[in-house]
């Protein structure tokens, strides 16, 4: 695997733990308080989520993620490891910047 396929398995894996929690706390939203709620009242939730600290906490994954890309890649040699690689190093950046959440 090239060592671009490789950041970008890690960028999927970083994405991956950047929206699935303000996706299932909007989906939540929608299907706990109003099971009728369409579609339209769904996407201003999931913007005001991503506007939130999460655009920055991704950036700096994504700086992190070049890094370990560069410090790992030797042991980075598929796409699954990529993959947890980006999922692992974002989850321990936002609870440095964020703790508690």
């Amino acid at each position: 695997m090239t060592l671009l396929g490789i950041y970008l398995w890690t960028v999927a894996g970083v994405l991956i733990s950047f929206l699935l929690p303000p996706l299932l706390r909007a989906a939540g939203v929608a299907t706990k308080h109003d099971p009728t709620a369409s579609v339209s009242a769904f996407l201003p939730r999931i913007k005001m989520l991503l506007t939130n600290r999460y655009v920055a906490v991704t950036i700096l994954s994504l700086v992190v993620s070049l890094l370990v890309v560069a410090l790992l890649q030797d042991q980075l040699k598929t796409w699954n490891m990529a993959l947890i690689s980006g999922l692992g190093w974002q989850s321990i950046l936002a609870r440095i910047i964020a703790p508690g959440t």
